[in-house]
Formats: structure tokens, sequence, C-alpha cells
């Protein structure tokens, strides 16, 4: 009997399922367990293609930051350096880099021209180096490199302060361009002229100085000696000596090698401070008349009385004076004259 009722409730689920209907009591199912109705809804038929995330959801592309900054060189004046912190220009002095910041830009030459244009103080900051543009009023019309060249157009007026801010200009403005690896070559114009004849027309017209303060200090050498050192603290010098430089400071000045000579021959003094250095030319009195570099030869006219203290001091002198001169770099060769006669053959007379 009871076998005959077991079969009977069989067949009857199984018609049941063949017609498609099974109902399960969700409140009698395990919570754990999911029902088949929502596991059917989940998941994906063989039909459906997945979406693709990037094609839903659009994703931020990344952002690329500008620098912050761009640096470039502008190029001053240091007056009296005769090259030896920069670039020899006209009237010994030496064109100098300054490393100067400007806003990111593509057009980074027109932007360093700009920059230099731009300052309107004969000095730049505390540095005292002399700026020969501060007065002109000029800017860049256009400024482009083809090949290794560079061309440059400015507008406006160019005032300049004398004839020595004629290559201190030109000096200024090319420099300024050929920092530039790729440029090699620059022509530069101001109001349609070549940078050459603008400069030659400016500089017939005499301009007023700059007024503000020039730098503080200058050190310079002046070359004493040190009797019997037998060359070991300096050049030797005849009798056994030594000429040995000392570094002094002097007034500002434009003329550094006539400040030096100053310095050296206004000493009176025997032996210089404690240092137990001689000064052979004590006890002369000899002022500089006047003096000139051509290419890197000096030129050095004194005038006044020369005496000295014995044989020995013929070599002392001589290697007293050359040695302050040819202490710049840009100087390789000197001819110096007392009252209009070769120094050897006023040694030589002496002597």
């Amino acid at each position: 009997m009871k076998s005959t009722l077991l079969f009977a409730i069989i067949i009857s689920l199984l018609a049941t399922a063949c017609n498609g209907i099974i109902e399960v009591g969700m409140e009698h199912a395990p919570s754990g367990i999911p029902s088949l109705a929502a596991t059917a809804i989940i998941a994906p038929t063989q039909t459906e293609a997945l979406p693709s995330p990037a094609a839903t959801v659009p994703q931020p592309s990344p952002t690329i930051q500008a620098p912050t900054q761009n640096k470039v060189k502008i190029f001053l004046i240091a007056m009296g350096d005769a090259g030896q912190t920069g670039t020899p220009v006209g009237c010994g002095d030496s064109a100098v880099p300054v490393e100067v910041e400007i806003q990111p830009t593509q057009g980074i030459l027109k932007a360093a021209l700009t920059t230099l244009l731009s300052i309107k103080n004969p000095y730049y900051g505390q540095s005292g180096l002399y700026h020969a543009l501060y007065q002109s009023d000029l800017q860049v019309e256009s400024a482009s490199i083809n090949g290794g060249k560079a061309s440059v157009y400015l507008t406006g007026n160019l005032s300049m302060g004398g004839e020595c801010d004629t290559p201190r200009v030109q000096a200024q403005l090319e420099q300024t361009v050929l920092q530039f690896p790729n440029v090699t070559e620059a022509d530069i114009f101001i109001n349609g002229k070549p940078l050459a004849e603008a400069l030659s027309l400016k500089g017939t017209v005499p301009q007023p100085s700059p007024t503000s303060p020039a730098p503080t200090v200058n050190m310079v050498k002046i070359f004493l000696i040190a009797v019997d050192d037998n060359g070991k603290t300096g050049s030797p010098v005849g009798c056994g000596d030594s000429v040995v430089p000392v570094t002094v400071e002097v007034p500002p000045t434009q003329g550094v090698l006539k400040a030096a000579l100053v310095a050296l021959l206004s000493d009176k003094d025997q032996f210089y401070g404690q240092s137990g250095l001689y000064n052979a030319l004590y006890q002369s009195d000899l002022q500089v008349e006047s003096l000139s570099i051509e290419g890197s030869k000096a030129s050095v006219n004194l005038s006044g009385t020369l005496l000295m203290g014995g044989e020995c001091d013929t070599p002392r002198v001589q290697a007293q004076l050359e040695q302050t001169v040819l202490q710049f770099p840009t100087i390789t060769e000197v001819d110096i004259f007392i009252n209009g006669r070769p120094l050897a053959e006023v040694l030589s007379l002496k002597g």
C-alpha cells in the first residue's frame, strides 16, 4: 500500500515538471542558498556580448603638466674685467651671462631678448654688472631661426651712454642670441637697419652716462718681491728672488688695468705691511700717463722719476711692472715706456 502511494506521488511530480511549473516556498528555503529563479536571472545567455568597459565608461585622459619655469641667459657687461669672467669686449670689458627665469613659451629666443630689453636699471641687482641698453626703448618685432642663422628684428629707440657702449650693446644682443646651441650666426636689425649700421650712427652722438652707483669694490693684484725666495712662492726673479701677487682693493672704475698700476706705484712703503714683501718702486715717483690694449698686447706709458736701491732692483722693478700688467688673461704681451723710453732702456741706464 505504501509503495503504491509513493509511486503515485513520484508520477505526479514528474508530470508537473514536464509542464514547467515548480513552486518552492522561499520562506522554507535556506537563507544561504540562492533560488533557481535568481540564478537564472543573473547568468548571461550565450548570445549576449559582455560590454567593453572602455566603450561604456569613458576614462579620463592623463594631463601633462607644463614646466613651471624656463631658464635662459641674458648677457651684461663686467666693466674693466678685460675678459677675465666672460667674452672680451672693447674698452677692456667682458660680456657675462646671467641666468634668468621666464614664463614657459615656445619662443625662447624672443623671450630671452625681451627679458634683456625690459631691464631699465643701469646696473643689474647687486652684481654690479652694467646694462648698456637700460636707456633704450626697444621691442622684439620678430625672431626666427633658419638653419644655424637667427634673424632678429627690433623696433624702437636705441640710446647709449657713450662711445664704449657701442661694443657693449653689440655684445649683449649678439651673445644673448648666440647662447643657443643651434644658433651659430646672428643677424640683428633695428628699425630695419643692420645692427652695425644702427650702432655707427648712434656712436657719434654723446649720451648721458649712467648715474647709478657702480660696484663698491674691485679686486686687482699688484706684484711685490719675496727677497731670496728663489722662486718658491712666485715667479723667479734675478738675484734669487720671487715676484709674488698680492690682492688689493681699488675704487670702482672701468679702467681696472690702470687702477692696478696706480695702486702699485702709490705704495711708498719699502715693505708691504707685515708680509715682508719688498717694493722696489717705493722711492720712485711715477704716474700712469696712458695705456691701451690692442688685441692681446698692452702698451703702458709712465711718466715721472724712477729711483732704485741697487743693481738687484733692476730685475725687480721690471718684474713688478710687467707682472702687474700681465695678470689679466687677455694680455699676453706688454710694452712699458717711462718718459717715452722703453723700460729695458731706462733700466739699463739706471743699472
